[in-house]
C-alpha cells in the first residue's frame, strides 16, 4: 500500500480529485509523482530496472471467496468481508502474490455516491423489479473493480480498387457509364476492447461501455489504493476475430464517405470486397467498474448490476417480481376492458379466436424465452466463458442450431408500430376531449387552432419518446440464440398447445351453446395467463445466474 509521507497512514485513489489521499491527514499527492521503485519489482529480488525490457510486476494481496472461488486483487491490505461475485457475506482468503502489470489504467472519476445515484435512477423505471434490488444495505455494497480489457488496433495499408457508376440524362434516355476508381488507403482503428475476465458477463460489459481509451494512463499499483481489481482469464486471440470485423466496417464505412468514391455511386458491398484490416498486438488494460452482486431471496442464484467507473452508465440484471407483475396488469386491465367494450362487441366465436390468437402470441414467446435461457445457462453467447472453462459436461455431445430470428424482429418491428399507432390515437383522442371541454368555456377558433396544434405536436413527442425508448432497449443489438432440445421447449410449451387444441376441437364441432364457446375461451384464457408466468420465470433465469463456481480458481463446491 502507499503511505502518506507525513503521517504514515494509508493513501487511497480519490476519483473527485484524481489523486491519492491520506485517509487520516488528508494531505494529497498525484500518482504521477510517486517513483516506480516503491512499488514495482523484477521477477526476482531487486528493484525494477526501467531500462530493461522485462515485464513489469507489482506485489498485490490476492482475496478468494472460500464459497465460490472467485478471486480479486488489491493493492491494500485490508479485510474483504464480502464476495463480488457471488454475492456471499464471508472473509476472504487472502495471500501476497507478485502479478503482472498491464499496459495502461483507465482510473475511477465516478465516485460511490455517484455509482449509488445512478442505480436508483436506473430502478426509478423498474416498477416490477423486486424490492431486494432496491435495499439500502444491498446498494451500498457496490465494489470498485478494476476489470482487465483487451484493447485491438488494426490498420489498414493497401489499395482499393473498385466499380462506380455514373448516369447521364439526354431527353428520355440515360446512359450509364461505369468508372473504375483506384486510390491507396491507409488508416488506423483503435481503442475496440472486449473484456478479459470470464467472470465479466459480456452482455454487461457490452452494455456498460464503451470506455474512452484516450483518458487511459499508464498502469500504477497506486491507482488500485481503495479499489479491487480481476487479474483476467481470457487470451487475447478470443476476439481478434471480433475486432477485426469491426474495423473492416468501420475502415469500410469511411472510404464510402470519400469523395472520389461517394461520386461515383461506388457500393458498400463493393469497397468491402477490398478491405482488410491487419490486427497489431492486443494490449491489457484494467478498466473502472462499480460492480454489485445480490442473491435472489431463495439464495440460489444471482442479480448483477455495474455502473461503469468513468461514464456512470447503469447495466443491471432486472428480474421481475410476480405480486407485482399481477397487481400491475389487474390495474391496466380494468381500462383496458372498458375502452374495449366501448369499440368492440366479442361474440362466442370470436371471442375463441381471440383466444386461438393469443395461444399462439404465447407459443411463439415462451418458445424464444426458453431458447434464450438455454442460451444463457450455458453460456454459449459468451465467448470468454467458454474459452477459459469450455462448454459445460451437459452440453457435450448436444446438436446445436441457431434460432432463426427474422421473424421475432418482424414481430418486434410491428409491435413498436402498433405502440406508436395507439399512443397517436390515445393523443388524438385526448386532444378532441380537451377541445370539447374547452370549447364549453371559450368558444373561439383559437381554442380550436391551440387544440389541434397541441394535438399534432403531441403527437409528434409521444412518436420520438417512443423511437428513444426502442433504441435505449437495444432492439436493434445482434443476438446469438441457439434452441433449445425438444423435449426442453416442449416442457413449457404444452399449455398455449393444449389451448390451441381445444380451440380446434371446439371450432370443428361446432356446439349450437354459447356456454360451450365461453368456457373452452376461458379455459384457453387460463393457460394463456399459466404461460405468461412461464414467460416471466425464464425472464427471470436469464437476469439471475447460477452461482458462480471458479474451479479453475480454487471453488471446491459442485
Amino acid at each position: 500500500m502507499i503511505k502518506c509521507e507525513g503521517c504514515g497512514a494509508s493513501m487511497i485513489f480519490d476519483p473527485e480529485k484524481q489523486m491519492l489521499v491520506c485517509a487520516f491527514c488528508g494531505s494529497a499527492q498525484y500518482v504521477e509523482n510517486l517513483k516506480a521503485d516503491q512499488y514495482y519489482s523484477k521477477a526476482g529480488e531487486k528493484p525494477f530496472d526501467e531500462t530493461t525490457d522485462q515485464e513489469k510486476c507489482y506485489d498485490a494481496m490476492v482475496y478468494m471467496c472460500p464459497d465460490c472461488g472467485g478471486e480479486l486483487v488489491s493493492y491494500d491490505e485490508t479485510a474483504a468481508t464480502f464476495c463480488s461475485f457471488c454475492g456471499e457475506s464471508v472473509l476472504l482468503e487472502k495471500r501476497l502474490m507478485r502479478m503482472e502489470a498491464p499496459t495502461y489504467i483507465i482510473p475511477f472519476s465516478q465516485t460511490k455516491e455517484d455509482c449509488r445515484r445512478e442505480y436508483k435512477k436506473k430502478l426509478r423505471g423498474a416498477i416490477f423489479a423486486p424490492n431486494a434490488l432496491r435495499r439500502e444495505a444491498d446498494i451500498a455494497r457496490f465494489r470498485g473493480i478494476y476489470m482487465p480489457y483487451w484493447t485491438y488496433t488494426s490498420n489498414i495499408h493497401t489499395k482499393i480498387s473498385a466499380t462506380g457508376m455514373k448516369e447521364y440524362r439526354n431527353g428520355n434516355y440515360v446512359t450509364r457509364t461505369s468508372i473504375r476508381v483506384d486510390k491507396d488507403i491507409h488508416g488506423m482503428y483503435e481503442g475496440r476492447s472486449y473484456d478479459a475476465a470470464s467472470d465479466f458477463d459480456d452482455e454487461l460489459s457490452g452494455a456498460s461501455g464503451p470506455f474512452d481509451v484516450r483518458e487511459a494512463r499508464p498502469f500504477s499499483p497506486a491507482y488500485l489504493s481503495g479499489f479491487y481489481a480481476d487479474a483476467g482469464d481470457v487470451s487475447a486471440s478470443i476476439y481478434e476475430g471480433n475486432s477485426l470485423d469491426e474495423a473492416r466496417d468501420y475502415f469500410t464505412d469511411e472510404i464510402q464517405k470519400d469523395p472520389m468514391f461517394n461520386r461515383n455511386n461506388v457500393t458498400r458491398a463493393d469497397l468491402k470486397k477490398s478491405v482488410y484490416p491487419i490486427a497489431h498486438k492486443a494490449v491489457m488494460g484494467l478498466f473502472p467498474v462499480w460492480f454489485l452482486a445480490i442473491r435472489t431471496r431463495d439464495q440460489k442464484r444471482v442479480s448483477y448490476a455495474v455502473v461503469n467507473g468513468q461514464t456512470g452508465k447503469v447495466a443491471a440484471d432486472l428480474p421481475v417480481d410476480y405480486f407485482k407483475y399481477v397487481l400491475g396488469s389487474l390495474l391496466l386491465a380494468v381500462p383496458i376492458f372498458f375502452l374495449l367494450n366501448l369499440v368492440l362487441t366479442l361474440s362466442p366465436v370470436k371471442m375463441l379466436l381471440v383466444a386461438m390468437f393469443l395461444c399462439l402470441f404465447s407459443m411463439y414467446l415462451l418458445n424464444m424465452q426458453v431458447n434464450r435461457t438455454f442460451t444463457k445457462e450455458n453460456n454459449l453467447d459468451d465467448a470468454g466463458v467458454l474459452a477459459a472453462q469450455g462448454m459445460p459436461e451437459s452440453m457435450k455431445g448436444v446438436e446445436l442450431k441457431r434460432a432463426n430470428l427474422e421473424l421475432r424482429r418482424f414481430l418486434i418491428s410491428l409491435g413498436w408500430f402498433v405502440i406508436k399507432a395507439m399512443a397517436v390515437i390515445a393523443v388524438i383522442y385526448l386532444g378532441i376531449l380537451a377541445i370539447a371541454l374547452v370549447s364549453f368555456v371559450w368558444d373561439s377558433g383559437l381554442v380550436y387552432l391551440m387544440g389541434i396544434a397541441g394535438i399534432v405536436f403531441g403527437s409528434i413527442a409521444v412518436v420520438k419518446w417512443i423511437k428513444k425508448r426502442r433504441l435505449q432497449l437495444g432492439e436493434n443489438k445482434q443476438e446469438v440464440i441457439y434452441q433449445a432440445p425438444k423435449k426442453v421447449r416442449m416442457k413449457t410449451l404444452m399449455k398455449p398447445i393444449s389451448g390451441l387444441i381445444l380451440a380446434l376441437v371446439i371450432y370443428t364441432l361446432n356446439p349450437a351453446q354459447d356456454v360451450t364457446y365461453y368456457t373452452a375461451a376461458a379455459v384457453m384464457l387460463a393457460l394463456i395467463a399459466w404461460s405468461v408466468f412461464d414467460i416471466i420465470e425464464q425472464h427471470n433465469l436469464q437476469t439471475t445466474r447460477k452461482l458462480p463456481q471458479f474451479g479453475k480458481r480454487g471453488g471446491d463446491h459442485a
